[in-house]
């Protein structure tokens, strides 16, 4: 059983007090024999909203790529023992001469 609102055409449960589509007053609506329910709620994944947007998924991923990048071009640097190679240690590896001045490590 069903009320059907004179208003819109909604079919409500029988309980309803008021439409569940237009909010139009169901307490004086006669219940009428239940039939297929051509205007159904929303489903809850329709009321929830849009998905995550994929720019956001893409520039998280850039930004967890470019963050293990950094941590691995930083652990190049620090031996296992937890020491910095130094420039001269740097130099071997790569080439060039290494200098340092003051806090900072030029390449000649």
């Amino acid at each position: 059983m069903v009320k059907v609102c004179p208003n819109c055409g909604y079919s409500n449960v029988e309980e309803a007090k008021f439409c569940g589509k237009c909010g139009y007053d169901l307490q004086n609506v006669s219940v009428q024999a239940h039939h297929s329910n051509p205007n159904p709620l929303p489903s809850s994944s329709s009321v929830i909203g849009p998905k995550f947007p994929i720019k956001a998924i893409i520039g998280l991923a850039a930004i967890v790529v470019i963050l293990i990048i950094i941590v691995g071009l930083i652990s190049v640097f620090i031996q296992p023992n937890g020491e910095i190679i130094t420039p001269y240690q740097v130099s071997a590896v790569t080439g060039g001469t290494w200098q340092l001045e003051g806090n900072n490590t030029f390449l000649h």
